[in-house]
């Protein structure tokens, strides 16, 4: 069978599970093939074909592609071609590339849409000049640069909270003894700038 709705069990973009909608039990053949959920996924005889390219950062790790369904025979053989063309969204740590020849990181992010976490205690040591340059050359389509918070590993409930660098504009402003109208200037300028860079990323 194929459609376009929910199904009872599966799964929505943002994660949480489908309580209500059509029942996969009630229908008999070879199995269920639906649209209306972007984000691919096989669960017993239901699957979701997703989009075959990924949309937002809610996609990272969520491998698009196109079915084929061979019904030639009385069984049906689904074969699923991952798209290898299409930008993807992806995350990369800076302490999982720092030993990595530049090459290869940049191979990680030509044409793609890159969320560069950095945690917080390491900006002391790093120049982010130097680091801004260097994303900027990768060939990413957009990068957007996240400064996480560090985990103290003796607390076990501690959560990871990512911080942008808009983010911390914001803050270093606000510490600032400044009028509101001050700080609206700063951060539109601020704003300006960013979109320039995001604009410039984009074009090379």
């Amino acid at each position: 069978m194929i459609m376009h709705d929910d199904v009872k069990g599966q799964t929505y973009d943002n994660g949480r599970k489908i309580l209500s909608g059509l029942d996969a039990g009630v229908f008999s053949g070879k199995g269920i093939y639906s649209g209306h959920i972007h984000k691919r996924q096989e669960n017993g005889r239901v699957t979701y074909i997703g989009s075959p390219y990924q949309l937002r950062r809610s996609d990272i790790g969520n491998v698009c592609g196109v079915y084929t369904l061979d019904v030639s025979d009385d069984d049906v053989v689904r074969t699923f071609d991952a798209n290898t063309v299409s930008p993807e969204f992806i995350k990369i740590r800076l302490d999982d590339v720092l030993d990595l020849p530049y090459g290869a990181v940049k191979g990680m992010m030509t044409g793609n849409y890159v969320d560069f976490v950095v945690r917080k205690s390491a900006l002391v040591s790093v120049c982010m000049a130097d680091m801004m340059r260097a994303l900027d050359s990768a060939g990413a389509k957009k990068v957007r640069v996240v400064v996480e918070q560090d985990v103290d590993p003796s607390v076990s409930d501690t959560v990871t909270k990512a911080v942008t660098v808009d983010d911390m504009i914001k803050k270093k402003i606000d510490a600032f003894d400044l009028s509101d109208e001050q700080k609206k200037t700063i951060l539109d300028l601020n704003g300006r700038y960013m979109t320039a860079f995001n604009e410039m990323s984009i074009s090379e």
